[in-house]
């Protein structure tokens, strides 16, 4: 069956097992499974709940260096900022995936509306590069 992180189930049951679970893997260090479990929780929360629990999935990432675990949090914040009609938000993590990964990256995670407008958030972009601090 993989690890803890992998076996957390979708649906109220599940959401309430990575909340028990995330309390045991912080106690043990187990950075990989606290990230994981924070996107499993984030997956059936509100948006302002869920960019929450996101943010804390983002700098545990970051933290332990996963860049894989770092670009999914990334690509999973620019749709739900836009959601939330955030579109400054929105717009900075393109610019931190582009930094991270290219140019190509910031656009195929952005929701049509955001990549419409994308050009007048250039700032915001750069912005978000300028937080890349390259591979994690």
């Amino acid at each position: 069956m993989g690890d803890a992180g992998e076996a957390l189930l979708p649906g109220p049951a599940g959401a309430g097992h990575a909340e028990a679970a995330l309390s045991t893997f912080r106690t043990v260090g187990d950075l990989r499974c606290v990230v994981r479990s924070y996107l499993r929780l984030a997956d059936d929360r509100a948006p302002d709940t869920a960019v929450a629990l996101l943010d804390r999935a983002l700098e545990t990432a970051v933290v332990m260096g996963d860049r894989p675990r770092r670009i999914e949090v990334l690509n999973r914040l620019v749709g739900l900022h836009w959601v939330r009609g955030a579109t400054r938000d929105a717009a900075v993590w393109p610019g931190v995936l582009a930094g991270l990964e290219g140019d190509g990256a910031a656009e195929r995670v952005c929701p049509p509306g955001l990549a419409a407008v994308l050009d007048s958030w250039r700032w915001a972009v750069a912005a978000g590069r300028a937080r890349s601090t390259g591979p994690a």
